[in-house]
């Protein structure tokens, strides 16, 4: 009977990269712990690292979950890539096994209430933080898109873009705050800091420059 070479936690001289690797030798996946806690597992399909990312598992693929509770509650979706504290907390389907897909958040607490919404990138904390089944969003910027919900094809760039849309689709904002209390107002097109910033309902617009249509609430 042999015994497998022990490996030191304070450090190991001569090791030889062919044959000295931490891991495992079968199709099992590389778990971690944090005082005895789940904290991250290396598979042939997933990366998760941070304590309770990914924690909840089961046959999903090709997803990459970084941060604290980062794909907390996912258990089967794949094709998703969560990295910050919370990114993705609540992504899982409904419906059916094809929505939730191809998701992406950067930042903390990103898409945290996303649960059948598919194809949304959201980038910075809290970009697209209440989007439950809203689909084909971009959220570029701190609290980007923070209300949006069931909006689908928006896209929002700058720090508090599209920050109360809730419901609208087809809204474009480049800039900050731009289109910043839109509610439900749609097809609009705000290019400038502050531009359309109090529209709410209006829509069908185009406005571009610094507080370009800025006193437009409805039209």
């Amino acid at each position: 009977m042999s015994y497998a070479q022990s490996w030191n936690i304070t450090g190991n001289a001569g090791t030889n990269a062919s044959i000295h690797f931490v891991g495992t030798t079968d199709n099992q996946p590389l778990r971690f712990r944090i005082w005895g806690a789940y904290a991250g597992l290396i598979s042939e399909e997933n990366v998760f690292f941070g304590k309770y990312a990914g924690l909840n598992h089961t046959t999903s693929f090709s997803n990459v979950a970084i941060g604290r509770q980062a794909l907390y509650n996912n258990t089967t979706i794949g094709n998703t890539v969560a990295i910050g504290d919370s990114a993705l907390y609540n992504n899982r389907p409904g419906y059916s096994t094809q929505y939730a897909q191809r998701n992406t958040a950067l930042g903390s607490k990103t898409l945290f209430a996303n649960t059948d919404g598919y194809d949304n990138t959201a980038t910075g904390y809290r970009a697209l933080y209440a989007n439950t089944t809203g689909a084909a969003n971009t959220a570029n910027g701190l609290m980007a898109m923070n209300a949006n919900t069931t909006g689908f094809g928006n896209a929002a760039f700058g720090t508090e873009a599209l920050l109360v849309s809730s419901t609208s689709n087809y809204n474009t904002g480049l800039g900050w705050r731009s289109l910043y209390s839109n509610t439900t107002g749609y097809l609009n097109t705000a290019v400038g800091g502050a531009s359309l910033i109090m529209n709410t309902t209006g829509t069908h617009n185009t406005a571009t420059g610094y507080y370009a249509l800025g006193d437009n609430v409805s039209g």
